[in-house]
């Protein structure tokens, strides 16, 4: 029953607002998610099961589904961005279930931004998801290595999809300084596999190639190569 409540009160919520201006009005102006949110990165990991999952899933796509619906898209796209900000993306949250309940949560995640990577991009980015990676799964001590690894690879692949269109000189940046703050190697290196893999790949524009051949960036990467304190694997 304990187990149960979560989901059961994300359904709540979820039946509280379809189709309901003045109770989602009501929502983003009580701060309502907000709250929530902050709930739930106390909460136990054990009672925020499968069910809790679908529940809020089924939450996101309700108001994603009323977005566009006329009278109702302002109002429920402020509420929306509330619910992406602090639920749907707060790895706060995240990081603190299960290893299952996070994987298939960032699944859903890569779905929904490969449905609408713009969208996504502006706020989601490229930056948002190393930050991820480096502050909750460069050395976790919640899990273990083996799941640490399926969740940055799983993380990367949504990088590497930004990477296949427009990308600009921020966002190498942006991965640069990843690469200089990481201290875990086994994480630089696989991050190091994902750029090269794309790189190589059919998908890579010849932009990413000059920009990563800009005179401050091709120098940044050409420490890896001079500097004794990274080993061989990194080098190669």
């Amino acid at each position: 029953m304990i187990q149960f409540s979560v989901a059961s009160f994300i359904c709540f919520l979820r039946y509280l607002t379809h189709a309901h201006e003045n109770n989602q009005e009501n929502m983003l102006n009580s701060e309502c998610l907000q709250m929530i949110g902050a709930m739930l990165q106390k909460c136990s990991p054990s009672i925020f099961d499968v069910n809790a999952l679908m529940a809020t899933h089924l939450f996101i796509e309700s108001l994603q589904g009323q977005k566009s619906e006329i009278g109702n898209a302002q109002g429920n796209s402020a509420l929306l961005d509330v619910l992406y900000t602090d639920i749907a993306f707060n790895f706060h949250i995240w990081a603190r279930m299960n290893f299952q309940i996070t994987l298939g949560h960032v699944q859903y995640l890569s779905a929904m931004i490969k449905n609408d990577r713009k969208y996504y991009r502006k706020k989601f980015g490229i930056q948002f998801f190393l930050d991820v990676v480096r502050d909750h799964y460069s050395a976790p001590d919640s899990i273990t290595p083996e799941d640490a690894k399926t969740l940055r690879a799983t993380l990367y692949a949504i990088v590497r999809f930004y990477l296949q269109k427009d990308v600009n000189i921020k966002e190498i940046s942006t991965m640069i300084a990843f690469l200089a703050s990481v201290r875990q190697e086994n994480v630089l290196i696989e991050f190091l596999e994902m750029l090269t893999f794309h790189i190589k790949g059919k998908n890579c524009k010849d932009q990413m190639i000059l920009l990563l051949h800009e005179p401050q960036t091709a120098n940044l990467l050409y420490n890896y190569f001079v500097d004794k304190s990274y080993s061989t694997e990194v080098q190669e």
